[in-house]
């Protein structure tokens, strides 16, 4: 086993301890609960739309980045308990049946880190990532092995301990 292999277990374990600690009851009503944005307190209207399932990190992975560039939007909730990802509304966006979807006029994009580049490129004025090329690439990097490597594993884990 690698040092990188001891390190991300260890990630993991603190990510799964913590997520453990949360309250399991959850409802829709607190999803939606979320901050208005600027756009939405001035009263102007979303051009976007996020389709987006409450428990999902990739999903608040999205919602936050949102709310932190200001971008107002509309909320689409998918609840993916219900198979509503599997409706042929929503594979019309997404064939792969995942969450979080974008739709941004006519682009449709899927997958929190698309969404996130997309993001980044068309509205840069609110920068999330620095503009440094070195910080940028640093912060993609662990941006990567989080969607890439710790994630994965720990919705696993969710999922297999929410099935038994």
């Amino acid at each position: 086993m690698s040092l990188t292999d001891c390190f991300a277990g260890h990630i993991i374990a603190k990510i799964l301890t913590k997520y453990q600690q949360l309250p399991t009851a959850r409802s829709e009503a607190f999803e939606l609960s979320t901050f208005p944005t600027m756009a939405a307190i001035i009263g102007e209207s979303p051009k976007l739309a996020l389709y987006s399932y409450w428990q999902s990190s990739c999903s608040w992975r999205v919602r936050f980045a949102l709310n932190l560039k200001g971008i107002s939007y509309e909320y689409k909730a998918v609840n993916l308990s219900k198979g509503e990802q599997f409706t042929p509304e929503f594979e019309k966006l997404n064939p792969l049946h995942f969450v979080p979807v974008l739709v941004d006029g006519d682009v449709v994009v899927s997958d929190s880190y698309a969404i996130l580049l997309y993001l980044e490129e068309k509205y840069p004025q609110r920068a999330l990532l620095p503009a440094d090329p070195q910080l940028k690439a640093l912060n993609l990097q662990v941006a990567s092995i989080v969607t890439s490597s710790i994630q994965p594993l720990h919705m696993l884990s969710t999922l297999l301990s929410r099935s038994c």
